[in-house]
């Protein structure tokens, strides 16, 4: 029986895509989540759409971006280092 996904991507947890970069000789600086939290906000187009409501829902996620916990909620996430 052959599926077919809507990818061939593969989708890291955090803690593995850091693993990843250590293993093939870059130093980790820093993994981050590309778009945070923020989308979960069930009204996120409307707080997006007012300018402070935006820099306010922007507040919150720059302050948990970096958090190891919920970096996994986000729907990307970016691993950052330097080639040893």
């Amino acid at each position: 029986m052959t599926f077919t996904y809507f990818t061939d991507a593969y989708f890291h947890c955090p803690d593995e895509l850091a693993q990843e970069l250590t293993e093939t000789g870059f130093n980790l600086v820093e993994l981050v989540a590309v778009e945070g939290v923020g989308w979960l906000a069930s009204d996120f187009d409307r707080l997006w759409s007012d300018q402070q409501q935006r820099e306010r829902l922007l507040a919150a996620v720059r302050k948990v971006e970096r958090e190891p916990g919920l970096i996994g909620a986000s729907s990307h996430i970016m691993a950052i280092g330097t080639k040893c």
